[in-house]
């Protein structure tokens, strides 16, 4: 059985973006707290569209 088990005070969250880029576009996918850091990780000089949220689960396998 599979328990969950967070230390954190504030969510983890994978934050999913299409970049734009000059020559080519991709998924990036960036782990952060906030929408805000998540952007600051991405590739700069590309356009980034925010696809989607995911939440971040520590799992523990007993």
């Amino acid at each position: 059985m599979a328990c969950t088990k967070s230390t954190q005070t504030r969510p983890e969250f994978t934050w999913r973006f299409l970049t734009l880029g000059e020559f080519t576009n991709q998924i990036v996918n960036v782990t952060a707290s906030t929408e805000r850091e998540a952007r600051e990780k991405t590739p700069e000089g590309c356009v980034c569209i925010l696809a989607c949220r995911f939440r971040v689960e520590e799992v523990q396998h007993v």
